[in-house]
């Protein structure tokens, strides 16, 4: 179905009708059929993004949207990968299905996470974290989504750490040519 005539995008509903014909002619069409549903996993999730309010030294808490789209079908349950390498080697960390009390908004696209080192692991010796979360549906588990890097800093005066997000590394772009130095 994704081939021409029919050109669709997963998600999409079908009707159709059908003919037959062979040596004796065309037959009527047939009755409008109920359809198809094409389903597929769900787009990553989006827009990953800290609380500043609530990350700190021993907890991090950040948010994110879901996908552009759910692939025909809602998302019961979404995977939280972590990497503390650097290395972009991320292992599964939770599942947490939709019904879990995790989430503070539930209906709403906008999730949180709250990461408590007595419950998930130990944050007290790790310089630098990065997330990843995938979106699950009846179809299966989406791509990953951009990450989300955490640095520890270290407050001098008082001795008191904590995590920020790591600003981004952009790459140096080459100074626009003003112009040919053949002009006179």
């Amino acid at each position: 179905m994704s081939k021409a005539p029919f050109n669709l995008k997963p998600g999409n509903e079908v009707k159709a009708e059908i003919t037959a014909e062979n040596i004796y002619g065309e037959s009527v069409y047939s009755k409008l059929g109920k359809g198809a549903f094409f389903l597929k996993v769900p787009d990553p999730p989006k827009d990953l993004s800290n609380n500043n309010e609530k990350t700190n030294g021993t907890n991090i808490e950040f948010n994110w949207f879901d996908g552009d789209s759910n692939g025909g079908t809602d998302i019961t349950a979404y995977t939280v990968f972590y990497d503390i390498s650097g290395f972009d080697r991320y292992r599964a960390l939770k599942e947490i299905d939709i019904d879990d009390d995790t989430f503070k908004t539930p209906g709403l696209t906008e999730l949180t996470l709250r990461f408590d080192t007595a419950e998930q692991f130990p944050l007290i010796g790790l310089d630098q974290i990065s997330f990843k979360v995938s979106a699950k549906n009846e179809v299966g588990l989406s791509q990953q989504s951009e990450p989300i890097h955490y640095v520890k800093i270290t407050n001098e005066e008082t001795g008191m750490s904590s995590f920020i997000v790591k600003a981004e590394e952009k790459e140096e772009e080459e100074p626009e040519s003003l112009g040919s130095e053949d002009q006179a």
